[in-house]
């Protein structure tokens, strides 16, 4: 994996370059403090998953460009699956933990196993 150099050049959104402008401690400074944030809802709010359920919900999106809307549609991505049609009771498990999930869950475990 190619390593991100010590002061890389990136091209922001134009809504995280307001917010990086505005910020009084700086540019690093706030790119820390998103990325701790960012980090911390990944390590508390991701769902519990077997090593079975993860690699289904690998397959299931293998291929699979994963937007907010994806993320938010991740329930509907599981019970359309060829696994939970056939009544895979690993699907059926992954489509119950998925279902009451918000959307907080619902990306920080996305982060979680696609890292």
């Amino acid at each position: 994996m190619k390593q991100i150099s010590r002061n890389p050049s990136f091209t922001p959104s134009p809504q995280l370059r307001n917010d990086l402008n505005s910020n009084s401690n700086g540019v690093t400074y706030r790119l820390n403090q998103i990325w701790d944030r960012y980090e911390y809802i990944i390590r508390t709010q991701s769902l519990e998953l077997s090593i079975d359920e993860i690699h289904l919900l690998n397959s299931i999106l293998n291929g699979t460009f994963i937007d907010p809307v994806l993320i938010d549609n991740l329930y509907s991505e599981i019970i359309d699956s060829d696994e939970y049609l056939a009544g895979n009771e690993i699907a059926k498990s992954l489509a119950d933990k998925f279902k009451s999930a918000n959307y907080m869950q619902l990306l920080a475990t996305i982060e979680r196993i696609k890292k």
